[in-house]
């Protein structure tokens, strides 16, 4: 019998050594707690956003399902300044500095019990910007942005703002993962990846991307989201004049008036990979004109009547079949 009990002690001394090894170490995700260890861990603390960017408020809820906050005495503590301070202060906001600048956030409970303990974070804040560049077709000195079109490619580049407090970081150390429609793309993510590639959804939804952004040495983390909507793509027309060159800058879509004998129209589709077979279909009046190829068309005045004349172009990518338009325009002319 004493074999057993000696066996069975030594079971509950190890039980006992390794439970208070465990709990008597926190550190995480940036949070130190002092006091009992156990109540410090059983209280969440949830910040909105998780990773704030420069110059911004921060929301923090606490949450905590073993004891009752909302009759404890609490203090916000921020940098070492009391900034609140009250029972059931639950909820609490404050704003982070610039890029590389420290904030340091302690809590300090008292329950009704009077028992107390704290927590502590230090925030970091990191920039992080994201930019789209869609090849998508626009004319050239076109100033606008090409934008995206259904089924669209799409290169998407994160600059990261990481400074340390001393010195701006090597960005080439920096860890990037990239999320698409929640679905990471771990090919292209990785130490230094901070471009991607991709294409939109096959039914030409929203594309939503998210990055978050680590250094592996000072634990500096930012996080951004972007929404890239799809666009529908337009063909506008331009009079391609034998004097002036093709007329960029008057679209002609809202109908022309035709002085001389004869006028060259160019179509310009906007907006689509036009570096895919892209199958051009003209029509005049509503019937189809298969004498009438290409993107640009001469059209000539009919001899001896006035009247008008509407002519259209459908244009639609063979290889993206959501990529698709189709306009038009009435050619008005006279004969004195």
């Amino acid at each position: 019998m004493k074999k057993k009990y000696l066996v069975i002690s030594i079971i509950l001394a190890s039980y006992f050594i390794i439970h208070f090894s465990a709990a008597a170490q926190f550190n995480l995700g940036g949070f130190n707690s002092s006091g009992p260890s156990s109540l410090a861990d059983e209280m969440s603390v949830d910040l909105i956003p998780t990773y704030p960017k420069p110059n911004s408020q921060v929301f923090v809820n606490l949450r905590m399902y073993t004891e009752d906050l909302n009759s404890a005495m609490i203090r916000w503590l921020v940098d070492g300044k009391v900034v609140k301070e009250g029972r059931g202060l639950i909820s609490f906001n404050f704003a982070v500095g610039g890029a590389g600048s420290k904030t340091e956030l302690k809590i300090n409970i008292t329950l009704q019990s009077g028992i107390s303990f704290s927590k502590s974070i230090t925030l970091r804040p990191a920039g992080l910007d994201l930019i789209w560049q869609s090849d998508s077709y626009v004319p050239p000195f076109y100033k606008g942005k090409a934008l995206f079109p259904q089924q669209g490619d799409v290169v998407i580049l994160a600059i990261p703002q990481f400074n340390s407090g001393i010195s701006q970081i090597d960005l080439s150390r920096l860890v990037y993962k990239w999320t698409v429609n929640d679905e990471v793309l771990e090919s292209q993510s990785g130490y230094g990846r901070s471009a991607i590639f991709t294409s939109g959804p096959i039914l030409g939804t929203s594309m939503e991307v998210e990055v978050l952004v680590t250094d592996p040495t000072t634990n500096l983390v930012a996080e951004n989201f972007m929404t890239i909507d799809p666009v529908n793509p337009i063909v506008a027309f331009y009079e391609n004049s034998p004097l002036y060159g093709i007329i960029f800058e008057k679209v002609i879509n809202s109908g022309f008036n035709l002085q001389g004998e004869e006028v060259n129209i160019l179509a310009v589709p906007f907006f689509m990979n036009v570096r895919d077979s892209v199958f051009y279909s003209w029509s005049m009046n509503g019937q189809e004109a298969p004498s009438i190829s290409g993107l640009s068309v001469i059209f000539r005045k009919p001899e001896g009547v006035s009247g008008s004349t509407f002519l259209s172009l459908k244009a639609e990518n063979q290889k993206r079949i959501l990529q698709f338009t189709e306009s038009g325009f009435n050619i008005n002319y006279k004969n004195e």
